[in-house]
């Protein structure tokens, strides 16, 4: 049944029979697993297979929207993806926001599950009760933006669109899918998993709205949030600069480059490719439904090789530094055009950043030649990166091994080129701890996913060096800490133990996936513990507490990792990078690996010690990993 923030129904589609079948939610779920993410680890649970290989027809795409998504709730927007994922076969759970997952719960399902392969091309439509497998041969082929402006066509503009491009298609795992042209799915490889089943895209659109326990006492709740964001003092800032918007407090910023090894100059990075420059270039903000930040873009270089080219962008960190600064292009408006091809293709570009960084890496130590490159002479410069990007579209050449990501890489290069790289279960990192070491580097080692999914780790130590403690206890408070947890997080000689701080910080990004909320801080700020039991209360019509939310959340961290713990992943796999141990050098410069306040240099053994302390702090089995059957039961995990 709907209501309580519930569309009530999930579908069920199998691509090869043809066969789609609705049926109604289990109550029973709602009240366990909340909703959002916490749900689609439940049918995870029941639905992957330990043995299935991730491009086979039986490896299911679940898709969830967030309990509070298709409300006006500020920045409840999220639709999340759970499917084995053929990067490092890791069951991963991404999550976008867009309009796919308002459309998704205002045709009347929370849930879609897809099976099964079709012999043919087709996307899915999904248009109130009426659900359809329709041909997709005129958009084989296309890239993402094109595929999804033929959609609107056919479906209005009102529909939510999540489409794969020509990487995708071509199975390679650095893919993934884009949701309304300005919203990242599915890193490590939702685009192949897609491609394999020949499915090139999901529709969606509805009429029904989302109906609510308590309407009257949940829109005076979420006007006051609403208000709260519009108030925000920073919030024109954000809305200019998106995720960029702390770059103005540093103008001598300075960033690894060469591959992990060097320091960029002071200041070079903020000259060619920061906020001056997005200021510039910036033509237009795009909002996903209910969010009053309008934090993605639509930018337009104003000079350069590529002047006048414009182009939608999640973010503009990837023009500027995975392709501007790591490939030293010195015209921003060169990252800007590898951006738009990225995004088309369907290809990750950090990790495609990353993986032509490794092989520049590789090729200037002379680890790999050109007999491994296929005849390429790699240079850190854009026609390199233009080459290897379709290549990579197109799984061809040395750009057809480096899309499939590190383990491939590794195994094409060999032993000696593994020992050069900077990953973590396969998957690139984003942030260097030599610069900072804060909970989104930690939490980069523990993550399931792998190195990439720093997200969930984000909180007061992430970017911003030495916060002092009192405002660390203060967010502790804010987002429900135990008195006995913050204890132990600050009884260490570090003034802060780093391992036990990332599992609030994780609990409480498990509870905005429970709701569908972003993450990012200018909405995320205006929602305390208090406030997200509230609206827990008044849409579904459940009381609950805030402790008893944040045990929601750490429920869903603990089985996200039962189902990879199934897989076979154990802490063997929770790595750190050698080369965080070596020197960050540029000039009389260096950065070693240090704590957060950098009173000390932290080892290998010390970096050992911080993973035990996690998992005591979670109740998970030090030598293994694995929850422990003690906590399972606390958390009422015996049997999911």
């Amino acid at each position: 049944m709907s209501g309580g923030g519930s569309a009530g129904r999930i579908i069920y589609v199998h691509l090869g029979s043809g066969e789609i079948r609705k049926e109604n939610l289990d109550p029973a779920w709602a009240k366990r697993y909340a909703g959002g993410w916490g749900i689609n680890l439940k049918l995870a649970w029941d639905l992957i297979r330990p043995e299935v290989d991730p491009l086979s027809p039986e490896n299911p795409v679940i898709f969830g929207s967030g309990l509070l998504v298709g409300t006006n709730a500020p920045g409840a927007s999220k639709i999340f993806v759970t499917a084995k994922i053929p990067l490092n076969g890791t069951v991963s759970t991404a999550a976008a926001g867009g309009g796919l997952g308002h459309q998704l719960k205002w045709a009347g399902y929370d849930y879609l599950v897809i099976t099964g392969r079709s012999p043919e091309p087709v996307y899915l439509s999904i248009q109130d009760d009426t659900i359809e497998i329709r041909k997709a041969s005129h958009l084989w082929g296309l890239d993402i933006f094109d595929t999804t402006d033929r959609l609107w066509a056919e479906h209005g503009e009102r529909a939510g669109v999540m489409a794969i491009g020509q990487a995708g298609e071509n199975l390679g795992n650095l893919s993934f899918a884009y949701v309304d042209k300005v919203a990242s799915l599915g890193k490590g490889g939702l685009g192949a998993i897609m491609g394999s089943k020949n499915l090139k895209a999901v529709a969606a659109s509805g009429s029904r709205g989302v109906e609510v326990a308590d309407p009257k006492g949940f829109r005076k709740l979420t006007s006051r949030l609403i208000e709260g964001v519009k108030n925000y003092p920073h919030r024109e800032r954000w809305m200019k600069l998106s995720t960029m918007y702390s770059w103005e407090s540093f103008p001598n910023l300075t960033m690894p480059i060469k591959y992990w090894s060097e320091l960029s100059p002071p200041g070079q990075a903020n000259e060619l490719y920061g906020v001056g420059v997005l200021k510039k270039v910036r033509k237009a903000s795009v909002a996903c439904p209910s969010c009053p930040i309008a934090c993605k873009k639509v930018i337009q270089a104003q000079d350069g090789d590529f002047k006048g080219f414009t182009t939608h962008v999640s973010h503009f960190d990837g023009a500027a530094i995975s392709w501007g600064l790591q490939l030293d292009l010195g015209d921003y408006s060169r990252g800007i055009k590898l951006t738009d091809m990225a995004n088309r293709f369907g290809i990750d570009e950090i990790a495609a950043s990353d993986l032509i960084n490794f092989a520049i890496h590789l090729f200037d130590q002379g680890v790999i030649t050109e007999r491994e490159t296929m005849g390429l002479h790699l240079k850190r410069d854009f026609e390199t990166a233009r080459t290897l990007l379709e290549q990579m579209a197109a799984k061809e050449g040395l750009g057809g091994v480096l899309v499939d990501g590190y383990p491939a890489a590794i195994k094409q290069f060999g032993p000696r080129a593994g020992k050069h790289a900077v990953q973590i279960k396969g998957s690139y990192i984003v942030f260097d701890p030599r610069m900072i070491f804060g909970t989104e580097s930690f939490t980069a080692i523990v993550n399931t996913r792998g190195g990439a999914h720093v997200v969930p780790g984000l909180g007061p130590t992430s970017f911003v060096p030495g916060r002092p403690l009192d405002q660390i206890k203060r967010h502790c408070q804010r987002i429900g800490v135990p008195e006995e947890a913050v204890t132990r997080i600050f009884d260490h000689p570090d003034g802060l133990n780093m391992a036990r701080f990332t599992k609030y910080i994780e609990d409480r990004f498990s509870v905005f996936n429970i709701f569908g909320i972003c993450s990012r801080q200018a909405v995320a700020m205006n929602y305390d513990s208090q406030t997200l039991a509230e609206l827990y209360t008044l849409a579904t019509g459940d009381p609950v507490t805030p402790d008893e939310l944040s045990r929601f959340g750490e429920m869903i961290w603990n089985l996200d990792k039962m189902v990879n713990t199934r897989e076979g992943f154990n802490r063997s796999d929770d790595t750190v990078p050698d080369r965080w141990f070596e020197p960050l050098r540029s000039g009389g410069m260096e950065l070693v690996l240090m704590d957060y306040y950098r009173r000390r240099r932290l080892s290998r053994e010390d970096m050992e010690q911080l993973i035990d302390d996690y998992y005591e702090e979670r109740g998970w089995e030090v030598q293994t990993g694995a929850p422990s059957p003690a906590r399972l039961e606390a958390l009422d995990l015996g049997h999911p």
